[in-house]
């Protein structure tokens, strides 16, 4: 196991930054970011359209690479994969998803 592929589990399983999702049907954890709500609100302004909500999930975790229009579910809430992609060593996936 390559330590980038360690660090990806790690981050996932800890309770403090990883959260339950499922991925096409697949049940895993991954540590989920909103962009959003850090920098697309202008002081008062409407949250821009082009930035997605990110999902990071460990290679280890899925059976296959997930891809566009793949179903994922975190919480109640449901998202399609807009864009899915590997960090350079192929431990994980960064999953752009889009409100289903």
């Amino acid at each position: 196991m390559s330590a980038f592929l360690a660090a990806a589990e790690a981050l996932s399983a800890d309770p403090n930054l990883g959260t339950a999702a499922t991925v096409d049907g697949v049940a895993c954890r991954g540590v989920l970011a909103r962009p959003e709500d850090l920098f697309a609100r202008g002081i008062g302004g409407p949250p821009s359209q082009g930035v997605a909500t990110l999902l990071t999930v460990a290679a280890s975790a899925l059976p296959a690479r997930p891809g566009r229009g793949d179903a994922v579910t975190i919480g109640a809430v449901a998202y399609t994969v807009a864009e899915a992609v590997a960090d350079e060593s192929g431990a994980s996936f960064t999953l752009h998803l889009r409100k289903a």
